[in-house]
């Protein structure tokens, strides 16, 4: 499975959000036993706020991981985001499948 989880993050907060993405949220995944951390920064996104960046972080895992990942420990990750950073930092999550093809 993959999780994409994508974040719209205040361009004033955007390089400490992404200390925080590089220490506290890959750490959580990979002790959660998530790997394959991949971030992009999406060029094309219409944000409805001025002065902000996208970004989509994905991560795989195997099912029971993924499932772990998704309905435990990322909510906390998020809980401690958001209060941090209010709405600075706002996110959205999808759960994938790749398709053999």
């Amino acid at each position: 499975m993959i999780i994409n989880t994508t974040f719209v993050v205040g361009s004033d907060i955007s390089e400490k959000w992404q200390k925080w993405l590089k220490t506290v949220f890959a750490t959580s995944a990979s002790e959660a036993g998530m790997d394959g951390l991949l971030v992009m920064e999406v060029l094309d996104a219409q944000s409805e706020a001025e002065n902000s960046n996208t970004y989509a972080v994905q991560l795989r895992g195997c099912d029971n991981d993924a499932v772990h990942w998704q309905q435990s420990v990322l909510p906390a990750l998020l809980r401690k985001m958001y209060a941090i950073w209010g709405e600075k930092a706002v996110s959205f999550t999808t759960i994938m499948q790749e398709l053999e093809l």
